[in-house]
């Protein structure tokens, strides 16, 4: 028994395969996934807005709503040291400065032996 061609083993058949343009198990599924959740539209977050854009519910209602969506929507702020610049200082508060800002250096590890050197 040999190999030949036309012994019906390996090659090329006709009509054999996934046709041109199926798509793959795969991409269906993926497919089916984006559907469902457009659907679905599980996220809390969305379901939030959609109830905030709702004019039939109350007020205070639709207040609660946005406080607990707000933190998803846009960040929070900070709180944010304001000091004068060194020229409009007094000597004590350009020293106390002086002094925060060479234990913070300290604490942070930097120039440890050589900061703070003496000026005089």
């Amino acid at each position: 028994m040999g190999l030949g061609k036309g012994n019906g083993k390996g090659g090329r058949r006709a009509q054999a395969g996934r046709p041109k343009g199926a798509r793959g198990k795969t991409v269906l599924e993926r497919e089916a996934l984006a559907r469902a959740r457009a659907e679905a539209k599980t996220m809390p977050l969305d379901w939030l807005l959609e109830r905030l854009a709702d004019k039939n519910l109350p007020a205070e209602y639709r207040d609660k709503l946005a406080a607990m969506a707000a933190p998803y929507c846009s960040p929070r702020l900070t709180s944010v040291a304001v000091t004068k610049r060194p020229a409009q200082m007094s000597d004590e508060e350009v020293a106390e400065m002086i002094g925060l800002t060479r234990e913070d250096m300290l604490r942070l590890g930097i120039g440890r032996g050589e900061w703070p050197r003496q000026v005089h």
